[in-house]
Parts: structure tokens; C-alpha cells; sequence
């Protein structure tokens, strides 16, 4: 992370933090930004996870972190780097929510990502 990555994240409010994702079904939660999608199995968890780290391309190594489970997959996304969120992370959170067509009203907390956790698959 360079010095104007720094000062960006500097820069950002937790309610400007908070404000950018809570439309998209993301939280901010002690500097970092959490979501939780639903899955059946933990095979499934493993498939949305694999989705949801190629939709980051190259940013989910140094802003992604993953916690499969039978029946949820916890993402969030954190700069490794400042330890807290940046513009990068923002922008994850957006594009995880733009490919995953999430609705912009959260269910208890979590949100749902149809279109990456089903992978064409109709949900029960």
C-alpha cells in the first residue's frame, strides 16, 4: 500500500464507510466490511467461495478473507495492508454485489447472493 492509499483510507469515515455498503447487504464491523451469503452444503460453500474470489481477481489476495460453513459463507474484506477498509475494498464490496445481484434489503443480517451461490441451480 503506497502513501495515497494510505491517506485514502485515512480519509474515509466509518460513516462514509458504512454509508457506501449498507445498500448492497455489506456491514461495516470493527474496520472491516462483512457479509454472509446462504449456501445448502459445505460443497456449495466451497463453490461460492472459489465465485466470490474470482469476481475479486487479484485484490482478493491482499483484501478477501473467507470462513465456509454447512450453511453460510462469511465474507470480509479487510486491507491486509492498513488493516482497516480502503477505496479498494469499497469497490470489492460493490462488485461482489453487482455479480451476485444482491438486493439491496438485507435479510437478518445477511445477504443473499443468488447468482453466485446457486450457480444456475433454482434455490428451494
Amino acid at each position: 500500500m503506497d502513501e495515497q492509499d494510505r491517506a485514502a483510507a485515512a480519509a474515509l469515515t466509518r460513516r462514509e464507510i458504512s454509508d457506501a455498503v449498507t445498500g448492497l447487504g455489506w456491514r461495516y464491523v470493527l474496520g472491516s466490511l462483512c457479509a454472509w451469503l446462504p449456501v445448502r452444503s459445505l460443497a456449495e460453500a466451497a463453490d461460492v467461495a472459489a465465485r466470490v474470489a474470482a469476481t475479486c481477481g487479484d485484490d482478493a489476495d491482499q483484501s478477501l478473507s473467507v470462513d465456509l460453513r454447512r450453511d453460510r459463507v462469511v465474507l470480509t474484506l479487510q486491507s491486509l495492508a492498513s488493516v482497516s477498509v480502503s477505496p479498494r475494498e469499497l469497490a470489492l464490496a460493490r462488485r461482489i454485489s453487482a455479480a451476485a445481484r444482491i438486493p439491496s434489503s438485507v435479510n437478518d443480517g445477511g445477504m443473499r447472493m443468488s447468482t453466485i451461490a446457486t450457480s444456475g441451480r433454482s434455490r428451494r
